[in-house]
């Protein structure tokens, strides 16, 4: 992995990551903790696994450091199983404040399981925003969401729109908050898996990856870091303008139709992960958003097509 040299664009009255030595980060993550500021959260980080603390180190580099006395949203801490069962396995744990995020598993998936622990403790416990499975990217302070079932290409579209002129936002949970109908950035390492790591590779070879996850439950994993101009904008929130819906499937050329705001509401609440406790707070929230918002399917086999079509402003004609 390549060393990081931030950029002048970030806050300058505040320390990131990066700022501290590999020994000083590495004490402590191991002992007292690391906190910092990811989007609206602070997350005060704890791991006991060495194999992980480089990786942490390295895709968190630009983020800032919040003094340790400061409260944090959320306090995790990844360590190995504790005594006897580690003596006679690899498997490790993850916890928020003390309570664990998802069963035990292997110590070489740790990285993996840090970010999907990440976006557990958001989906938990953050009921001020409804939230729900999809990637945002923004331009010109609008969002443009992608929706889409695991394996639909959108978290693969969605790189390759962030390293495109647009922002990323998030590659897995949209963020709406019912008090503003704007969208928080987290602007998080994007994940991806298996064969969308060569398209990527191949499309943007001058992206930053943290290191290969095979073997996990959803096959091989690889991280990327967020372009840093992402990471100095974080704060800023974007007001949705694009639903779509999206789909890769491989010899199907690209097709992108206009869908009712009605279905678009249905299919996005199905995706949310707290519509039902928010009520009817989270029904006017979205119903407001699809409102003001372009609803489309998109259908790809081609990802720079795809690309093309989103990097054309207004969308061009929808084709049938």
């Amino acid at each position: 992995m390549r060393s990081f040299h931030p950029l002048a664009s970030l806050k300058s009255r505040n320390l990131i990551l990066n700022s501290l030595s590999r020994t000083e980060r590495d004490r402590r993550l191991r002992t007292t903790g690391i906190a910092i500021r990811i989007g609206p959260f602070v997350f005060s980080l704890r791991c006991f696994l060495p194999e992980v603390l480089d990786p942490i180190g390295y895709l968190y580099a630009p983020y800032e450091l919040v003094d340790p006395c400061e409260f944090a949203d959320f306090y995790v801490t990844m360590s190995p199983c504790a005594w006897p069962r580690g003596l006679f396995t690899s498997e490790a744990t993850m916890t928020n404040d003390g309570i664990p995020l998802f069963e035990r598993f292997q110590r070489s998936h740790g990285l993996a399981c840090w970010e999907w622990g990440l976006n557990r403790c958001i989906v938990l416990h953050c009921n001020h925003y409804l939230i729900f499975h999809s990637a945002v990217v923004e331009r010109e302070g609008k969002a443009l969401v992608l929706v889409g079932e695991p394996g639909s290409g959108k978290s693969t579209l969605c790189a390759a729109l962030a390293f495109s002129g647009w922002r990323l936002l998030s590659d897995e949970l949209g963020m709406l908050s019912p008090s503003d109908g704007r969208f928080a950035s987290l602007a998080r390492p994007i994940t991806l898996k298996n064969e969308s790591i060569q398209v990527i590779q191949a499309l943007r070879p001058d992206v930053e990856w943290g290191p290969l996850v095979p073997g996990t439950l959803k096959g091989t994993v690889r991280h990327i870091r967020p372009d840093v101009r992402a990471i100095s904008r974080i704060e800023e929130k974007a007001k949705p303008s694009w639903f779509v819906f999206v789909k890769y499937e491989k010899g199907s050329g690209m097709r992108v139709d206009e869908i009712s705001k009605a279905q678009t509401m249905i299919r996005i609440a199905r995706s949310a992960f707290n519509y039902g406790i928010l009520g009817l707070r989270g029904f006017d929230a979205l119903a407001a958003s699809i409102e003001e918002s372009e609803t489309l399917s998109l259908r790809y086999d081609n990802l720079e097509q795809a690309i093309d079509f989103f990097n054309r402003s207004p969308f061009p004609p929808i084709t049938v």
